[in-house]
């Protein structure tokens, strides 16, 4: 439940898993860490029927089995408990529960959502039954999630004020949508462009950028490169605020920028190499890469409507990667939304969080030849 706590206590934590200072209210909870199962409670491993190579989301239902969706299969595949395969939901086309491409899956309540790549949302039951269908937003706006009464939270990148190479800071203003009418919510700091002389705006690889995480009754926002993140009701009202202090910015390496055109020739595996370096000899001179990818990462709505905030990584930017799951272990904070940090929790290396309740963790992993396995563990707390 979204509670609104007026005496609520700003927490102050570094980055590092350090607290440096919190203002508790008084018997207050202590911070515990959470833990993690060393096995998990569930894998589904790709083979010749299923592919996950493009997952644009999952989620965990209540018997414990997976609904996911793969931009490479274009419909909605269903998991028992046991990772067995039930069924799948949806198909090309343009009738009712048909879509062409899959650009984004999520889930509200008891109900799924898949975003086609016109930009329209399909909804269906928990079982796979289609409900309805939403006006098309354009492609410019991208959906965050949905409120518990189906409005959604979306948000569009204004970059008005790029000039010819120099660098600004774009800026997302975020909209309530009821079908095709809407309401502005706020703007918020988000990437750093450059415009060149043809006047297309390029935005800076692994650049911060603006988070949301959108619960039942509202939203938290952030951009990645301050401090802090603030939560907002419905309407867009202010109702607290996360700060991390001490944290200090992931400097973007080299290693980080040769991942990158690294990603051009582990895309392409049929095309000419000659192509390739064509390309990526192209891409060199063209990208402009950030300085630092920013303190946090993933800001995660939690099904049990707790905010999960994710260290930063090049992971979240690497355009021409699927999947690509952490090299080693990460650190989360877990945050109630009043603003109190609730527990720490370090999750495995080589896995990746898209989904946290109370008492798990899902995700995408990868075996040894670096294929896609669905994911979940069993949260301790």
């Amino acid at each position: 439940m979204w509670k609104y706590v007026a005496s609520a206590a700003v927490v102050i934590v570094s980055l590092t898993g350090a607290r440096d200072v919190e203002a508790q209210r008084v018997n207050a909870p202590a911070v515990g860490t959470w833990r993690v199962d060393a096995q998990p409670v569930l894998r589904v491993s790709m083979n010749d029927t299923l592919d996950f190579s493009v997952l644009v989301g999952l989620s965990r239902l209540p018997d414990g089995g997976l609904v996911v969706a793969s931009d490479m299969k274009n419909n909605i595949q269903f998991f028992d408990a046991a990772g067995r395969f039930i069924k799948s939901v949806g198909r090309m086309g343009k009738g009712p529960g048909e879509f062409e491409g899959v650009r984004a899956f999520m889930r509200f309540g008891d109900t799924l959502v898949l975003l086609d790549l016109q930009g329209g949302g399909h909804l269906f039951s928990l079982n796979g039954k289609y409900f309805r269908s939403e006006p098309t937003l354009p492609n410019t706006i991208r959906v965050h999630g949905y409120l518990r009464d189906g409005r959604r939270v979306a948000g569009s990148l204004d970059y008005s004020n790029a000039v010819v190479g120099d660098w600004r800071q774009a800026t997302e203003t975020l909209q309530l949508y009821r079908g095709a009418a809407s309401a502005k919510l706020g703007a918020f700091l988000s990437l750093e462009v450059t415009r060149e002389q043809n006047g297309r705006v390029r935005s800076h690889v692994y650049a911060p950028r603006n988070r949301v995480a959108v619960f039942s009754r509202g939203f938290c926002a952030g951009y990645s490169g301050s401090v802090s993140v603030t939560c907002h009701d419905a309407q867009g009202n202010r109702i607290s605020t996360v700060t991390l202090s001490g944290a200090r910015p992931v400097a973007v390496t080299k290693e980080d920028e040769e991942a990158y055109f690294t990603d051009i020739y582990d895309a392409n595996p049929g095309e000419p190499k000659a192509k390739l370096d064509a390309q990526v000899s192209a891409a060199r001179e063209r990208v402009t890469f950030a300085k630092s990818m920013g303190v946090f990462g993933d800001l995660i709505a939690a099904r049990d409507d707790k905010l999960w905030i994710g260290p930063p990584s090049s992971d979240d930017n690497r355009p021409f990667a699927t999947n690509p799951v952490p090299a080693s272990a990460t650190s989360w904070r877990v945050y109630n939304l009043d603003g109190s940090l609730a527990a720490l929790i370090t999750l495995p290396a080589g896995f990746r969080l898209l989904e946290a309740g109370s008492d798990y963790a899902a995700g995408v992993a990868a075996d040894e030849d670096g294929l896609e396995i669905l994911t979940v563990y069993r949260v301790k707390k």
